[in-house]
Protein backbone atom coordinates (compact mmCIF):
# COMPACT_ATOMS: atom_id res chain seq x y z
CA UNK A 1 0.00 0.00 0.00
CA UNK A 2 2.82 2.32 0.97
CA UNK A 3 4.46 1.33 -2.49
CA UNK A 4 1.46 2.48 -4.34
CA UNK A 5 0.71 5.90 -2.02
CA UNK A 6 4.51 6.51 -3.17
CA UNK A 7 4.08 5.76 -6.98
CA UNK A 8 0.91 8.23 -7.28
CA UNK A 9 1.87 11.02 -6.00
CA UNK A 10 5.47 10.80 -8.08
CA UNK A 11 3.02 10.36 -10.68
CA UNK A 12 0.79 13.32 -9.57
CA UNK A 13 3.88 15.64 -9.38
CA UNK A 14 5.45 14.89 -12.78
CA UNK A 15 3.29 12.63 -14.69
CA UNK A 16 -0.50 13.80 -16.28
CA UNK A 17 -1.64 16.17 -14.12
CA UNK A 18 -5.16 16.68 -13.19
CA UNK A 19 -7.83 16.01 -15.53
CA UNK A 20 -10.14 19.17 -16.62
CA UNK A 21 -13.20 17.86 -15.77
CA UNK A 22 -16.54 20.19 -15.79
CA UNK A 23 -16.34 20.56 -11.51
CA UNK A 24 -12.70 21.21 -11.73
CA UNK A 25 -12.76 23.99 -14.52
CA UNK A 26 -16.02 25.43 -12.67
CA UNK A 27 -14.50 26.08 -9.55
CA UNK A 28 -11.48 27.20 -11.25
CA UNK A 29 -12.95 29.91 -13.35
CA UNK A 30 -14.64 31.35 -10.24
CA UNK A 31 -11.25 31.97 -8.20
CA UNK A 32 -9.36 33.32 -12.01
CA UNK A 33 -11.93 34.95 -13.75
CA UNK A 34 -13.08 38.02 -11.31
CA UNK A 35 -9.99 39.34 -10.64
CA UNK A 36 -8.82 39.58 -14.62
CA UNK A 37 -12.32 41.02 -15.26
CA UNK A 38 -12.87 43.15 -12.50
CA UNK A 39 -9.30 44.60 -13.00
CA UNK A 40 -10.04 45.43 -16.22
CA UNK A 41 -13.69 47.15 -15.08
CA UNK A 42 -11.82 48.87 -12.33
CA UNK A 43 -9.03 50.37 -14.56
CA UNK A 44 -11.82 51.44 -17.59
CA UNK A 45 -13.66 53.64 -14.49
CA UNK A 46 -10.47 55.30 -13.52
CA UNK A 47 -9.75 56.09 -17.43
CA UNK A 48 -12.89 57.46 -17.77
CA UNK A 49 -13.01 59.59 -14.66
CA UNK A 50 -9.37 61.20 -15.45
CA UNK A 51 -9.71 64.93 -15.83
CA UNK A 52 -7.91 64.93 -19.28
CA UNK A 53 -10.28 62.98 -20.43
CA UNK A 54 -13.23 65.26 -19.26
CA UNK A 55 -11.48 68.33 -21.04
CA UNK A 56 -10.78 66.82 -24.14
CA UNK A 57 -14.45 65.79 -24.11
CA UNK A 58 -14.95 69.70 -24.06
CA UNK A 59 -12.28 71.07 -26.49
CA UNK A 60 -14.00 68.43 -29.07
CA UNK A 61 -17.61 69.50 -28.45
CA UNK A 62 -16.83 73.45 -29.16
CA UNK A 63 -15.33 71.71 -32.20
CA UNK A 64 -18.58 70.23 -33.11
CA UNK A 65 -20.64 72.94 -31.73
CA UNK A 66 -18.76 75.49 -34.26
CA UNK A 67 -17.83 73.05 -37.10
CA UNK A 68 -20.15 70.00 -37.18
CA UNK A 69 -21.35 68.26 -40.35
CA UNK A 70 -20.36 71.24 -42.82
CA UNK A 71 -23.23 70.42 -45.62
CA UNK A 72 -26.11 70.78 -42.65
CA UNK A 73 -28.48 73.36 -43.66
CA UNK A 74 -28.62 75.94 -46.14
CA UNK A 75 -26.32 78.27 -47.63
CA UNK A 76 -26.61 81.37 -45.06
CA UNK A 77 -28.50 79.67 -42.54
CA UNK A 78 -26.79 78.90 -39.39
CA UNK A 79 -25.86 75.66 -38.11
CA UNK A 80 -28.11 73.29 -36.61
CA UNK A 81 -25.66 71.45 -34.88
CA UNK A 82 -26.28 68.28 -32.26
CA UNK A 83 -28.22 69.43 -29.65
CA UNK A 84 -25.74 67.27 -27.10
CA UNK A 85 -22.09 68.15 -27.36
CA UNK A 86 -19.25 65.45 -27.67
CA UNK A 87 -18.50 65.44 -24.18
CA UNK A 88 -22.36 64.49 -23.26
CA UNK A 89 -23.17 62.22 -26.40
CA UNK A 90 -25.42 59.36 -25.72
CA UNK A 91 -24.28 56.09 -24.87
CA UNK A 92 -23.34 54.14 -28.27
CA UNK A 93 -25.08 50.68 -28.98
CA UNK A 94 -22.01 48.84 -27.19
CA UNK A 95 -22.53 50.51 -24.37
CA UNK A 96 -25.83 50.13 -23.81
CA UNK A 97 -25.91 46.42 -24.59
CA UNK A 98 -22.95 46.35 -21.98
CA UNK A 99 -25.16 47.60 -19.51
CA UNK A 100 -28.01 45.71 -19.97
CA UNK A 101 -25.66 42.38 -19.23
CA UNK A 102 -25.05 44.06 -16.12
CA UNK A 103 -24.02 41.52 -13.39
CA UNK A 104 -26.77 41.59 -10.36
CA UNK A 105 -26.35 43.81 -7.36
CA UNK A 106 -24.80 40.32 -5.41
CA UNK A 107 -21.47 39.88 -7.91
CA UNK A 108 -19.02 42.00 -9.69
CA UNK A 109 -18.90 41.79 -13.42
CA UNK A 110 -16.23 39.43 -13.30
CA UNK A 111 -18.15 37.12 -10.72
CA UNK A 112 -20.64 37.23 -13.37
CA UNK A 113 -18.85 35.84 -16.43
CA UNK A 114 -16.90 32.97 -14.45
CA UNK A 115 -21.03 32.31 -13.44
CA UNK A 116 -22.06 32.25 -17.16
CA UNK A 117 -19.18 30.46 -18.61
CA UNK A 118 -19.56 27.68 -15.85
CA UNK A 119 -23.83 27.55 -16.91
CA UNK A 120 -23.41 27.72 -20.27
CA UNK A 121 -20.11 26.73 -21.74
CA UNK A 122 -18.25 24.10 -19.43
CA UNK A 123 -21.57 21.71 -18.45
CA UNK A 124 -21.37 18.27 -17.98
CA UNK A 125 -23.27 17.99 -21.21
CA UNK A 126 -20.47 19.74 -23.62
CA UNK A 127 -18.02 17.79 -21.92
CA UNK A 128 -16.40 15.53 -24.61
CA UNK A 129 -13.86 13.87 -21.98
CA UNK A 130 -10.21 14.27 -22.03
CA UNK A 131 -10.76 18.10 -21.48
CA UNK A 132 -12.66 18.62 -24.64
CA UNK A 133 -16.03 20.75 -24.50
CA UNK A 134 -18.20 21.02 -27.60
CA UNK A 135 -18.79 24.43 -27.98
CA UNK A 136 -21.15 25.14 -31.29
CA UNK A 137 -21.11 22.73 -34.64
CA UNK A 138 -17.59 21.17 -34.94
CA UNK A 139 -16.09 24.30 -32.76
CA UNK A 140 -14.35 22.64 -29.26
CA UNK A 141 -12.14 24.01 -26.42
CA UNK A 142 -9.35 21.66 -25.13
CA UNK A 143 -9.02 22.96 -21.41
CA UNK A 144 -5.95 22.10 -19.50
CA UNK A 145 -4.74 22.13 -16.34
CA UNK A 146 -1.91 24.41 -16.05
CA UNK A 147 -0.40 24.58 -12.37
CA UNK A 148 -2.47 26.68 -10.47
CA UNK A 149 -4.22 28.13 -13.88
CA UNK A 150 -6.17 26.67 -17.38
CA UNK A 151 -5.31 26.94 -20.45
CA UNK A 152 -7.72 26.94 -23.35
CA UNK A 153 -6.87 25.87 -26.96
CA UNK A 154 -10.09 26.66 -29.23
CA UNK A 155 -10.27 24.19 -31.92
CA UNK A 156 -11.38 24.71 -35.34
CA UNK A 157 -11.15 20.87 -37.08
CA UNK A 158 -7.16 20.17 -36.42
CA UNK A 159 -6.10 23.65 -35.85
CA UNK A 160 -5.82 25.50 -32.95
CA UNK A 161 -5.60 29.56 -34.01
CA UNK A 162 -6.46 30.61 -30.36
CA UNK A 163 -4.89 29.46 -26.92
CA UNK A 164 -5.92 31.09 -23.85
CA UNK A 165 -3.73 30.87 -20.50
CA UNK A 166 -5.55 31.72 -17.77
CA UNK A 167 -3.23 32.49 -13.82
CA UNK A 168 -4.14 34.30 -11.04
CA UNK A 169 -4.75 37.82 -11.65
CA UNK A 170 -3.29 37.45 -15.73
CA UNK A 171 -4.76 36.57 -18.99
CA UNK A 172 -2.84 35.77 -21.98
CA UNK A 173 -4.47 35.30 -25.36
CA UNK A 174 -2.22 34.34 -28.59
CA UNK A 175 -3.51 33.78 -31.60
CA UNK A 176 -1.43 31.81 -34.46
CA UNK A 177 -2.72 33.13 -37.71
CA UNK A 178 -1.30 30.12 -39.00
CA UNK A 179 -3.55 28.23 -38.00
CA UNK A 180 -6.93 30.07 -39.00
CA UNK A 181 -9.10 27.70 -40.91
CA UNK A 182 -9.85 28.41 -44.14
CA UNK A 183 -8.55 29.14 -47.99
CA UNK A 184 -5.78 31.01 -47.55
CA UNK A 185 -2.80 30.93 -49.97
CA UNK A 186 -0.64 33.08 -47.15
CA UNK A 187 -0.94 32.67 -43.30
CA UNK A 188 1.61 33.37 -40.78
CA UNK A 189 2.15 35.66 -37.56
CA UNK A 190 1.94 35.29 -33.92
CA UNK A 191 -0.33 38.26 -31.71
CA UNK A 192 -0.50 37.99 -27.98
CA UNK A 193 -2.64 40.17 -25.73
CA UNK A 194 -2.00 39.84 -21.89
CA UNK A 195 -3.84 41.36 -19.53
CA UNK A 196 -2.90 41.41 -15.91
CA UNK A 197 -4.32 43.41 -12.60
CA UNK A 198 -1.54 44.42 -10.33
CA UNK A 199 -3.17 43.55 -7.16
CA UNK A 200 -4.77 46.42 -6.11
CA UNK A 201 -2.79 49.44 -7.52
CA UNK A 202 -2.91 49.04 -10.91
CA UNK A 203 -3.49 46.86 -13.77
CA UNK A 204 -2.11 46.59 -17.08
CA UNK A 205 -2.94 45.69 -21.18
CA UNK A 206 -0.09 44.68 -23.85
CA UNK A 207 -0.50 43.81 -27.14
CA UNK A 208 2.29 41.94 -28.84
CA UNK A 209 2.97 40.69 -32.74
CA UNK A 210 5.79 38.39 -32.55
CA UNK A 211 5.99 37.25 -35.94
CA UNK A 212 4.91 39.68 -38.69
CA UNK A 213 1.36 39.21 -39.91
CA UNK A 214 1.03 38.09 -43.32
CA UNK A 215 -2.53 36.70 -44.59
CA UNK A 216 -3.88 36.79 -47.86
CA UNK A 217 -6.86 34.56 -49.25
CA UNK A 218 -9.33 35.18 -52.71
CA UNK A 219 -11.19 38.53 -50.35
CA UNK A 220 -8.52 39.82 -47.60
CA UNK A 221 -5.00 40.31 -47.94
CA UNK A 222 -3.64 41.73 -44.39
CA UNK A 223 -0.11 42.40 -43.05
CA UNK A 224 1.35 43.68 -40.20
CA UNK A 225 4.99 44.88 -39.41
CA UNK A 226 6.20 43.03 -35.97
CA UNK A 227 6.16 44.86 -33.13
CA UNK A 228 6.54 43.35 -29.37
CA UNK A 229 5.22 45.09 -27.81
CA UNK A 230 2.87 46.96 -29.78
CA UNK A 231 1.08 48.69 -27.48
CA UNK A 232 0.76 48.65 -23.53
CA UNK A 233 -0.94 50.71 -20.99
CA UNK A 234 -0.98 50.81 -17.56
CA UNK A 235 -3.66 51.97 -15.08
CA UNK A 236 -2.69 53.37 -11.29
CA UNK A 237 -5.73 52.77 -9.56
CA UNK A 238 -4.12 55.57 -6.89
CA UNK A 239 -3.00 58.00 -9.07
CA UNK A 240 -5.98 57.44 -11.33
CA UNK A 241 -3.36 57.94 -14.01
CA UNK A 242 -2.71 55.82 -17.47
CA UNK A 243 0.40 55.36 -19.25
CA UNK A 244 0.45 54.13 -22.26
CA UNK A 245 3.09 53.49 -25.34
CA UNK A 246 2.24 52.54 -29.03
CA UNK A 247 5.00 51.63 -31.39
CA UNK A 248 3.01 50.29 -34.12
CA UNK A 249 4.97 48.99 -37.51
CA UNK A 250 3.36 49.26 -41.25
CA UNK A 251 0.03 47.74 -41.84
CA UNK A 252 -2.00 47.18 -44.99
CA UNK A 253 -4.93 45.54 -45.91
CA UNK A 254 -7.06 45.17 -48.64
CA UNK A 255 -10.92 43.67 -48.73
CA UNK A 256 -13.70 43.81 -51.32
CA UNK A 257 -15.92 46.14 -50.72
CA UNK A 258 -19.15 46.40 -53.46
CA UNK A 259 -17.27 45.39 -56.42
CA UNK A 260 -14.50 46.98 -55.89
CA UNK A 261 -11.43 46.62 -53.53
CA UNK A 262 -11.07 49.07 -50.15
CA UNK A 263 -7.41 49.53 -49.00
CA UNK A 264 -5.56 51.18 -46.24
CA UNK A 265 -1.70 51.83 -46.17
CA UNK A 266 -0.08 53.02 -43.26
CA UNK A 267 2.86 53.31 -42.19
CA UNK A 268 2.95 53.13 -38.40
CA UNK A 269 1.65 54.48 -34.86
CA UNK A 270 3.61 55.85 -32.28
CA UNK A 271 2.73 57.44 -29.09
CA UNK A 272 3.43 57.64 -25.65
CA UNK A 273 0.60 58.75 -23.29
CA UNK A 274 0.19 60.03 -20.16
CA UNK A 275 -3.38 60.79 -18.64
CA UNK A 276 -4.49 62.28 -15.77
CA UNK A 277 -5.35 65.71 -14.98
CA UNK A 278 -4.08 66.54 -18.21
CA UNK A 279 -3.77 64.47 -21.43
CA UNK A 280 -0.54 64.39 -22.93
CA UNK A 281 0.36 62.24 -25.80
CA UNK A 282 4.08 62.45 -27.06
CA UNK A 283 5.91 61.41 -30.48
CA UNK A 284 2.45 61.22 -31.67
CA UNK A 285 2.56 59.68 -35.65
CA UNK A 286 1.49 57.71 -38.10
CA UNK A 287 4.48 56.62 -39.70
CA UNK A 288 7.16 57.72 -42.06
CA UNK A 289 5.20 57.70 -45.43
CA UNK A 290 1.53 58.64 -46.39
CA UNK A 291 -1.17 57.00 -45.04
CA UNK A 292 -3.88 56.24 -47.76
CA UNK A 293 -7.21 55.01 -48.10
CA UNK A 294 -7.90 54.02 -51.50
CA UNK A 295 -10.21 52.19 -54.01
CA UNK A 296 -9.02 50.28 -56.72
CA UNK A 297 -5.92 51.34 -56.06
CA UNK A 298 -7.40 55.01 -56.48
CA UNK A 299 -6.87 57.48 -53.36
CA UNK A 300 -9.65 58.23 -51.53
CA UNK A 301 -8.10 59.81 -48.74
CA UNK A 302 -4.14 60.78 -48.11
CA UNK A 303 -2.52 62.33 -45.12
CA UNK A 304 0.76 63.57 -44.40
CA UNK A 305 1.32 64.11 -40.86
CA UNK A 306 4.16 66.91 -39.99
CA UNK A 307 5.84 66.30 -42.65
CA UNK A 308 8.36 69.39 -42.18
CA UNK A 309 8.35 67.98 -38.11
CA UNK A 310 9.91 64.35 -38.14
CA UNK A 311 6.44 63.14 -38.98
CA UNK A 312 5.49 63.16 -35.21
CA UNK A 313 4.27 65.74 -32.92
CA UNK A 314 3.83 66.70 -29.28
CA UNK A 315 -0.06 66.97 -28.23
CA UNK A 316 -1.72 67.90 -25.11
CA UNK A 317 -4.60 69.16 -23.49
CA UNK A 318 -5.32 70.39 -19.85
CA UNK A 319 -6.52 73.54 -17.80
CA UNK A 320 -4.30 76.28 -17.90
CA UNK A 321 -4.80 79.60 -15.91
CA UNK A 322 -8.35 78.81 -15.67
CA UNK A 323 -8.74 77.61 -19.16
CA UNK A 324 -9.05 74.36 -21.55
CA UNK A 325 -6.21 74.89 -23.21
CA UNK A 326 -4.64 72.85 -26.83
CA UNK A 327 -0.85 72.62 -27.25
CA UNK A 328 1.19 71.23 -29.96
CA UNK A 329 4.95 70.60 -30.16
CA UNK A 330 6.29 72.32 -31.55
CA UNK A 331 3.72 73.10 -34.15
CA UNK A 332 1.44 70.94 -36.28
CA UNK A 333 1.06 70.79 -39.72
CA UNK A 334 -1.57 68.87 -41.81
CA UNK A 335 -1.88 68.03 -45.27
CA UNK A 336 -5.27 66.17 -46.19
CA UNK A 337 -6.06 65.06 -49.62
CA UNK A 338 -10.18 63.92 -50.13
CA UNK A 339 -10.87 62.34 -53.77
CA UNK A 340 -14.37 60.77 -52.66
CA UNK A 341 -15.85 60.85 -55.80
CA UNK A 342 -15.41 57.32 -56.76
CA UNK A 343 -17.90 56.88 -54.41
CA UNK A 344 -21.03 58.28 -56.00
CA UNK A 345 -20.42 55.09 -58.17
CA UNK A 346 -21.35 52.84 -55.25
CA UNK A 347 -24.90 54.80 -54.25
CA UNK A 348 -22.67 57.29 -51.64
CA UNK A 349 -23.81 60.77 -51.34
CA UNK A 350 -20.70 62.78 -51.61
CA UNK A 351 -20.59 65.97 -50.34
CA UNK A 352 -18.58 69.24 -52.55
CA UNK A 353 -16.53 69.87 -50.07
CA UNK A 354 -15.01 65.79 -49.90
CA UNK A 355 -15.22 65.21 -53.67
CA UNK A 356 -12.18 66.63 -54.83
CA UNK A 357 -9.79 69.18 -52.19
CA UNK A 358 -7.00 69.07 -51.00
CA UNK A 359 -6.79 70.83 -47.65
CA UNK A 360 -3.73 72.19 -45.11
CA UNK A 361 -4.14 72.67 -42.04
CA UNK A 362 -1.52 74.75 -39.81
CA UNK A 363 -1.87 74.94 -36.08
CA UNK A 364 0.30 76.97 -33.84
CA UNK A 365 1.77 75.92 -30.60
CA UNK A 366 -1.08 77.00 -28.11
CA UNK A 367 -4.89 77.59 -27.66
CA UNK A 368 -7.50 78.04 -25.51
CA UNK A 369 -11.76 77.79 -25.17
CA UNK A 370 -11.93 81.13 -24.70
CA UNK A 371 -16.40 82.29 -24.47
CA UNK A 372 -18.30 80.72 -27.33
CA UNK A 373 -14.48 80.57 -29.92
CA UNK A 374 -11.09 79.26 -29.41
CA UNK A 375 -8.41 81.94 -28.70
CA UNK A 376 -4.98 81.49 -30.77
CA UNK A 377 -2.35 82.07 -28.32
CA UNK A 378 1.01 82.04 -30.58
CA UNK A 379 1.38 82.43 -33.92
CA UNK A 380 -1.07 82.10 -36.27
CA UNK A 381 -3.96 79.33 -37.61
CA UNK A 382 -4.60 78.96 -40.86
CA UNK A 383 -6.73 76.60 -42.93
CA UNK A 384 -6.33 76.56 -46.68
CA UNK A 385 -8.46 74.73 -49.38
CA UNK A 386 -6.36 74.93 -52.80
CA UNK A 387 -8.85 73.72 -55.17
CA UNK A 388 -11.06 76.07 -54.12
CA UNK A 389 -9.24 78.78 -53.61
CA UNK A 390 -10.53 79.53 -50.33
CA UNK A 391 -8.36 80.05 -47.08
CA UNK A 392 -8.98 81.51 -43.36
CA UNK A 393 -5.96 82.90 -41.35
CA UNK A 394 -6.65 83.83 -37.95
CA UNK A 395 -3.76 85.85 -36.44
CA UNK A 396 -2.66 85.05 -32.58
CA UNK A 397 -4.51 86.86 -30.19
CA UNK A 398 -7.83 86.56 -31.80
CA UNK A 399 -10.12 84.24 -31.83
CA UNK A 400 -11.98 81.50 -34.29
CA UNK A 401 -15.73 80.88 -34.13
CA UNK A 402 -18.27 79.21 -35.77
CA UNK A 403 -19.96 81.12 -38.19
CA UNK A 404 -23.10 81.17 -40.72
CA UNK A 405 -22.49 79.65 -44.32
CA UNK A 406 -23.26 82.33 -47.00
CA UNK A 407 -23.99 81.46 -50.83
CA UNK A 408 -20.39 80.46 -52.26
CA UNK A 409 -18.19 80.09 -49.46
CA UNK A 410 -16.74 76.86 -49.55
CA UNK A 411 -18.30 74.80 -47.24
CA UNK A 412 -16.18 73.60 -44.45
CA UNK A 413 -14.22 76.89 -43.81
CA UNK A 414 -17.30 78.89 -44.53
CA UNK A 415 -18.37 77.99 -41.54
CA UNK A 416 -15.83 79.81 -39.17
CA UNK A 417 -14.59 83.36 -38.77
CA UNK A 418 -11.78 84.89 -37.02
CA UNK A 419 -12.94 87.48 -34.44
CA UNK A 420 -11.83 89.80 -31.29
CA UNK A 421 -11.70 87.52 -28.13
CA UNK A 422 -13.83 88.80 -25.69
CA UNK A 423 -12.05 91.25 -22.46
CA UNK A 424 -11.70 88.93 -19.59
Amino acid sequence: MRRFVILFTFAAIGGCGEEATPAVVRERLSSLVPPVVDGAVAAFDKVKAAPGLAVLGRVLGRVDSMVGKPDAGKAGEPRRGSTRPWSEAQPSDLERRAEASRPNDNETAGQALARKLSDQVFTDAAYLGNGVYRVDGALRVEVTVDGDGLSFALLAGDRAPVVIDLHPETLTATVDVSQIPGDATVAEGLVALRLGSLGDHAWSATVSVHRAVRYQNSRWNVSVAKASPLASATVDFAAGTLAGTVDAGAVTVSAPWDGSVLGVQLGGVTADVSLGDALSIRRLGFGPTTARVTIDCATLLALDWNADAGRVVDFAVGVGFGLDMVTFGPRLGVTLEAHLAPLAAHGKTVPDWLADEIYDFRFGPAFALMGGGIEVLSEQLSIAARKAGAGLTVPAGTCVYGDALTAGEQPLIGRLAARACPAN
